[in-house]
């Protein structure tokens, strides 16, 4: 009997402990160890520092950056070309042989619109000659496929410009 007594003692002993001092801290709006953000206290870190062109850096309930609003899209004139979003350049960066283009001679400049000015160039495609041939994306109502939502719009209208590149200006980034 004494023996159970004792182990008794020592079970409710051991099964109770000091006050953790390592509580979960998640909500109490201080990123702690193991936390990237708490409530609005994001570490110093945005949605640009993590690697976005912008956009609000959110924290979910885990303590985690949420993303969801961060924006991966850049734009025309930040230093970064991004083909995927429809540029061909940036502007006081970029300059190109326009043989490489498939320009003929000359040097091709970048626009102010992210697309390759050719008009340096000798021997350089005809937009307007329903022909898609070198830097050009597009002829008239031709768009080889693409529509608004190849950008990553939720919809509208892509376009042709006067110069052969694709005209996103009705494409619509939102709706339902």
């Amino acid at each position: 009997m004494k023996y159970e007594l004792w182990m008794a003692v020592i079970l409710l002993i051991s099964s109770c402990s000091e006050s953790n001092t390592e509580d979960d801290s998640c909500g109490d709006g201080v990123v702690d160890v193991g936390e990237a953000c708490d409530g609005n206290d994001f570490g110093g870190d945005s949605c640009v520092t993590l690697g976005y062109n912008g956009g609000q850096l959110a924290c979910t309930s885990l303590c985690q950056f949420d993303l969801i609003a961060c924006e991966a899209a850049g734009s025309c004139g930040d230093d970064i070309i991004q083909t995927e979003y429809g540029e061909q350049c940036e502007p006081g960066i970029s300059d190109e042989n326009c043989n490489e283009l498939g320009q003929g001679q000359g040097i091709a400049v970048c626009g102010e619109d992210c697309h390759w000015d050719l008009s340096g160039c000798s021997g350089a495609a005809s937009c307007g000659d329903g022909v898609i041939e070198g830097v050009e994306e597009c002829e008239g109502l031709d768009l080889k496929g693409a529509t608004c939502e190849s950008f990553g719009y939720y919809g509208g209208n892509l376009g042709c410009d006067s110069q052969c590149f694709f005209d996103k200006s009705f494409c619509l980034p939102f709706g339902r």
